[in-house]
C-alpha cells in the first residue's frame, strides 16, 4: 500500500511537469539574486568604504538593527579612544535590503551638511529605516486625505497639543500625576526599579498631553496601553523593519503592539463620542474639527512613540547619576527649592505650609522654564551619555531647486533617494571632543566641550530640531523637582542596597537603545517617602 502511495506521488502530473521546474528554478534565481547580489551603487568608486561582509549581501548586515552599536564600533573602532587609536575609516556604504545608506563619523565634517542641508529628508529617512513602512509604487500608493485632521496634519497637531497654551493648562494634572504616583512608593526602605516607577509615570504625563485623558486618569490604565506601546518599540528589528508585511516573530509581535494600541484608542474615542462626553486633551479639539478616527490613531501613535523614546531614559538616568553624587544631587535639589520658594513668595504663599504638589502645580510655565544652570548642566550630560545611536536622513531631490543641489558625506557624493546615517557616538562619545567620555561629568561644558558643529546634538540642530523639546523638557524637570523635594536622601545602589560610587554606576546597554536597561543592576534607594508620613 505505501509503495502505492508513493507511486502515485511521483507520478502526478506537477512533478513531472516541465513548466513546474522552470518556475521553481525562476524563484530560486530570484531568491538567490536578491539574498547574495548587493546594489551596484554600493561599491561605486568614492571616498567612503562599501560594507562588503555581509553573510547576505542582498539585505545587508543584520547587526545594523540587532547589535547597532557594537557593529558601528566593528567598523570604526571605539569613540572613546580616537584620541590614542584613529577611527579605521571615514564613513561607511552599507546596504540594507537594497537601500544604499552612508554613515558617518565625523561630527566635525558632516554635521553642518547633516543637519542643514536642504535636499535631506527627515521623514522619509525614518519611514524607511525606522519605522518599517513599506515603500509604494506611485500608483498603487493611497491619496492623502484632504484635511482629513482640519490641519495639515500630525506637525501641526503635535504642535497645538505640546504649546505654550496647552502646557500651561495642563501643569496641575500633570503635578497631580506626578504626586500621586511618588505616593504610591514604599512608605520605608524604598528601592525603586526605575523601569517600573519613572518610566511609568513619565509615560502616564505623556498620555496627558498627548493621548486620550481617559488613558492617564491613573498609573494602573496608563500600564494597560504601556504594554503594547513597548511590544511595538521593543520588536522595531531589521525584519520588521525591512520585511514588515512578513510573518517573523519579531514583527508579528510589533504589529501585535500596535493593533492593541490602535484598539485602546479607538475603543475609547467611539465610547466618548457614543456618551456624549467632553474631556479636555488635543483629541477632543481634533474631534470637534471632525478629524477622523484613522488620523486621530496616527496621531497619538506617532506622537507617543515620540516623546517617549528618549524622556523616560533620560528622567530616569538623571537620578540614577546624580545620586550617586550626593553633594550634587542636594546642590540640584536646593536649585529647585530655591525657585519654587521665590515664586511662592511673590504669589504671597507661605512656602513651608503648602503641599509638595501645591508647591509644583501652582507655578507657571515661564518659571519652569527659567534659568536652572545646575540642573541643566546635569541633564545635558545625562543626554550625551545616553543619545548615541543613529539619526537618519534621505536624499530626496524634487521640484524646489534648494534641494538639487550637491549633498556630500565624507567627501562622497549621495545619490539621489540615498539615505544618510549620524553616528551620535561618533559626537557624544568621541574623545578627541570630550576627555573622558565615559564619567559622567556635568562640569566639562564650562571647560567649552561638546561646542562644535555636530559634536552635541541631543535635540537635533538646524532645519530639524526636536518639535516636542519644550514638553520634554518641562515634565522631565516636573518629575526631578518632585522626585527630589520628596526624597533628599535617595541614592543609587544595586538592588540589594549597596551603594555605587560614581565612577561605578552602571550606564545602559549600548544595545537596549528603546529600554535603555543597564548593565548591571541599579535601584534608587532612599529611607522615608515623606507623602506617606
Amino acid at each position: 500500500m505505501a509503495s502505492n502511495l508513493f507511486a502515485v506521488s511521483t507520478q502526478g502530473t506537477l512533478i513531472t511537469s516541465s513548466t513546474f521546474w522552470s518556475a521553481a528554478a525562476i524563484v530560486v534565481a530570484l531568491l538567490v539574486w536578491n539574498l547574495f547580489r548587493a546594489p551596484a551603487t554600493l561599491y561605486r568608486a568614492g571616498s567612503v568604504k562599501p560594507y562588503r561582509s555581509s553573510l547576505l549581501p542582498g539585505l545587508g548586515p543584520f547587526q545594523l538593527y540587532s547589535q547597532r552599536n557594537s557593529w558601528l564600533r566593528s567598523v570604526f573602532g571605539d569613540p572613546e579612544s580616537w584620541h590614542e587609536t584613529p577611527p579605521k575609516q571615514n564613513g561607511v556604504r552599507v546596504n540594507a535590503r537594497s537601500h544604499i545608506m552612508t554613515v558617518t563619523n565625523n561630527p566635525a565634517q558632516d554635521g553642518k551638511t547633516f543637519f542643514n542641508d536642504r535636499g535631506l529628508h527627515f521623514n522619509q529617512g525614518y519611514e524607511v529605516m525606522f519605522a518599517g513602512i513599506p515603500e509604494m509604487p506611485s500608483w498603487l500608493a493611497p491619496t492623502p486625505p484632504a484635511d482629513d485632521a482640519g490641519l495639515d496634519g500630525f506637525v501641526q497637531n503635535l504642535k497645538q497639543a505640546i504649546g505654550a497654551k496647552r502646557l500651561q493648562t495642563t501643569i496641575p494634572e500633570m503635578m497631580r500625576c506626578t504626586v500621586e504616583n511618588l505616593k504610591e512608593y514604599p512608605a520605608t526602605d524604598g528601592r525603586l526599579d526605575v523601569h517600573k516607577t519613572i518610566y511609568p509615570l513619565v509615560f502616564q504625563i505623556s498620555v496627558l498631553l498627548i493621548g486620550l485623558a481617559e488613558h492617564a486618569r491613573d498609573v494602573n490604565t496608563v500600564k494597560a496601553l504601556e504594554g503594547p506601546f513597548w511590544s511595538f518599540a521593543d520588536n522595531t528589528g531589521f525584519m520588521a523593519t525591512h520585511f514588515p508585511l512578513l510573518p517573523w516573530p519579531s514583527t508579528v509581535k510589533k504589529w501585535i503592539g500596535a493593533i492593541k494600541m490602535s484598539t485602546a484608542i479607538r475603543t475609547t474615542l467611539e465610547q466618548r463620542k457614543k456618551d456624549g462626553r467632553r474631556e479636555n486633551d488635543h483629541v477632543q479639539e481634533m474631534i470637534d474639527r471632525g478629524a477622523s478616527a484613522r488620523s486621530i490613531e496616527d496621531f497619538v501613535m506617532g506622537g507617543l512613540f515620540a516623546a517617549i523614546i528618549n524622556s523616560t531614559g533620560i528622567a530616569s538616568y538623571l537620578l540614577i547619576f546624580l545620586c550617586s553624587r550626593p553633594e550634587l544631587r542636594d546642590r540640584v535639589r536646593a536649585e529647585f527649592d530655591t525657585i519654587l520658594r521665590k515664586h511662592a513668595e511673590e504669589r504671597g504663599d507661605d512656602y513651608d505650609s503648602l503641599t509638595l504638589q501645591q508647591k509644583l502645580d501652582r507655578v507657571p510655565l515661564e518659571v519652569w522654564e527659567g534659568d536652572m544652570p545646575l540642573y541643566t548642566t546635569v541633564f545635558d550630560e545625562t543626554m550625551r551619555l545616553l543619545l548615541i545611536s543613529l539619526l537618519f536622513r534621505r536624499k530626496v531631490a524634487s521640484t524646489s531647486k534648494v534641494t538639487q543641489g550637491e549633498t556630500r558625506i565624507s567627501n562622497d557624493a549621495i545619490h539621489d533617494r540615498e539615505f544618510i546615517g549620524y553616528w551620535l557616538a561618533a559626537a557624544h562619545r568621541n574623545s578627541n571632543i570630550y576627555t573622558n567620555p565615559l564619567k559622567f561629568d556635568p562640569d566639562r561644558f564650562a571647560r567649552g566641550e561638546g561646542k562644535g558643529e555636530g559634536e552635541f546634538v541631543p535635540w537635533g540642530a538646524g532645519r530639524h530640531l526636536c518639535l516636542g523639546m519644550r514638553f520634554a523638557k518641562l515634565e522631565i524637570r516636573a518629575v526631578h523637582a518632585a522626585f527630589l523635594l520628596n526624597f533628599p536622601d535617595t541614592v543609587t545602589t544595586d538592588t540589594k542596597g549597596n551603594v555605587y560610587k560614581p565612577d561605578d554606576v552602571p550606564l545602559p546597554d549600548q544595545e537596549s537603545e528603546h529600554r535603555r536597561y543597564p548593565t548591571k543592576p541599579v535601584a534608587l534607594s532612599y529611607k522615608v517617602n515623606q507623602l506617606r508620613k
